[in-house]
């Protein structure tokens, strides 16, 4: 069986459904279907591997217990040989990285197809440090291979 919605919003609607077939006893006991449903938030949160609920004004809501983020490294003019010499230094850290894991990763290429010029990871890390620990870390990086990186946190809305 293949699911066309994320497993975050399956669950959810397992959750709306059963909460429409209690709806109509909660009528008069306001406190118990306030149990219940912060008992029901708490299991789906543990489910989905995110932190305990927030309330934010009048809702409650999930928060992930890491983010997402775009590491986008252009390399240094003719600098084709240092990114060969590192490569597989490379791959190995994308690999096995404890600091973060590696969602999508890939080289930049020249209009023609025919030169690296950069990378781009999307990566899941705790915090915008763990990111940049992650970055810091790579051995393109630690060998001077790009010329400017930026770090942007992002969220997956299609795909």
């Amino acid at each position: 069986m293949v699911f066309k919605r994320p497993a975050h919003l399956l669950v959810a609607d397992v959750f709306l459904g059963k909460w429409r077939e209690r709806a109509s006893s909660y009528r008069n006991n306001r406190a118990t279907k306030n149990a219940e449903i912060l008992s029901w938030f708490t299991a789906i949160a543990e489910i989905l591997g995110v932190d305990p609920l927030t309330k934010t004004g009048q809702n409650y809501v999930l928060r992930r217990k890491s983010m997402e983020f775009v590491i986008h490294a252009i390399d240094k003019l003719d600098s084709e040989q240092t990114r060969l010499d590192h490569r597989d230094d490379h791959v190995a850290y994308i690999k096995d990285s404890r600091d973060a894991s590696v969602i999508l990763a890939g080289p930049l290429l020249s209009d023609d197809g025919a030169h690296s010029i950069g990378s781009i990871l999307i990566i899941d890390a705790a915090d915008r440090n763990g990111a940049e620990a992650f970055a810091a870390g790579d051995p393109y990086a630690k060998a001077g291979l790009f010329e400017r990186t930026a770090i942007t946190h992002w969220i997956k809305t299609m795909g």
